[in-house]
């Protein structure tokens, strides 16, 4: 991917799985998971998976990098999802 693709353009890494100690969190929030994709952006500090639980429902798990950056994208997530209106974002 280069600066001049889009960000819908990103495809999934090869490779990097879901760690053991991200699949436990997971686990225990979602139940069964029966299915993982990388979706992190190449390079190092990314961490993003897709997976699918056993009713075959989409999630996104993440994992930042510093505590700093975890809050700042939950402050974000909070203060702009309400205001895309009902339907217009994941619940």
């Amino acid at each position: 991917m280069n600066a001049t693709e889009p960000r819908s353009a990103h495809r999934p890494s090869p490779g990097r799985g879901l760690p053991e100690e991200v699949a436990a969190v997971a686990r225990r929030v979602l139940g069964a998971i029966t299915g993982v994709i990388d979706r992190s952006w190449p390079r190092p500090d990314s961490q993003v998976w897709q997976v699918h639980d056993a009713d075959g429902v989409t999630w996104y798990v993440k994992r930042h990098r510093a505590r700093d950056r975890h809050d700042a994208e939950v402050r974000a997530l909070r203060a702009w999802l309400p205001a895309l209106g009902p339907g217009r974002a994941p619940a």
